[in-house]
């Protein structure tokens, strides 16, 4: 969505892995790849911005994490450098850069 509120693309699966719950943050964070808070499933996901599917996400969908790495409704993305997007409220993996391949 541009500073004045027009819509330029659209990610909204109604259901299956691709389906987000009540997702709260979109950012671009490199050309064509877009990550999305999907609060209550548990999860930051990478979508493609061509083909519209989930490339890699970060948490387990539906599982409450219990480490320091894994998510548990993540409140926030933040592109922190060339191989994670961390979450704001739980330290990158990057002492191991935890992440699951869609």
């Amino acid at each position: 969505m541009t500073r004045t509120r027009q819509l330029i693309w659209k990610y909204a699966p109604r259901s299956g892995s691709g389906y987000l719950n009540r997702p709260s943050l979109a950012i671009q964070i490199a050309p064509g790849l877009i990550a999305i808070n999907d609060d209550f499933r548990d999860r930051v996901v990478l979508v493609s911005v061509r083909t519209k599917r989930i490339v890699w996400q970060y948490g387990h969908t539906n599982v409450p994490g219990r480490e320091a790495a894994i998510s548990t409704r993540p409140t926030g993305a933040t592109a922190h450098d060339s191989r994670c997007s961390t979450l704001a409220h739980r330290r990158c993996a990057a002492r191991g850069h935890t992440g699951r391949h869609a």
